[in-house]
């Protein structure tokens, strides 16, 4: 399979973690924040899946240059990977904090 197909592939199974994160839980659960992370499950959900489509500037602190879509691929999946995690632990916290089981 190549690279980018594969990435793509990753991504797909990152999202659907993430919505299975939050599927079901009411807006309590989504507004709520931990005092160990800075985003509510809410907030994370809202976040763009980005545009994956094209090359594009990036901005470094040394200047900028152009990002190939390749990177561009990796950084979503790493950055939604991220993103479900802290899903994650934000429900599990939630449940603990509730007594709830999961």
């Amino acid at each position: 399979m190549p690279v980018l197909a594969r990435y793509r592939e990753l991504l797909i199974v990152q999202h659907d973690a993430a919505r299975q994160a939050i599927h079901g839980l009411p807006q309590e659960v989504l507004d709520w924040r931990s005092e160990h992370v800075k985003n509510s499950l809410g907030v994370l959900a809202a976040l763009p899946e980005g545009d994956l489509g094209a090359s594009r500037p990036l901005d470094t602190a040394v200047g900028s240059k152009e990002v190939e879509v390749a990177w561009d691929l990796f950084h979503v999946l790493e950055h939604t990977a991220y993103h479900a995690g802290q899903m994650n632990v934000l429900h599990k916290l939630w449940r603990d904090r509730t007594g709830e089981s999961a």
